[in-house]
């Protein structure tokens, strides 16, 4: 099966496209792709910021890889 839209946003392709033909497994992706929602002070409390630096630094360089892949 060869998909005729290319879409690099995937919330954007399952809500749209993927909807239409799979919906499924778009079901699925809205369940895996969303994001839970948080209280403000949950994302500053010292006990849940347990990002080490090396984690930080491999989460960074993948942003930034992510960002200079979708720019082009």
């Amino acid at each position: 099966m060869q998909m005729s839209v290319h879409c690099r946003d995937v919330v954007l392709f399952w809500s749209t496209v993927g909807q239409a033909q799979f919906p499924s497994l778009a079901s699925l992706a809205r369940r895996i792709l969303s994001v839970p929602a948080l209280a403000p002070k949950t994302i500053f409390d010292e006990r849940h910021a347990s990002v080490q630096p090396e984690q930080l630094h491999t989460f960074l360089m993948l942003r930034s890889m992510f960002d200079t892949e979708r720019e082009e």
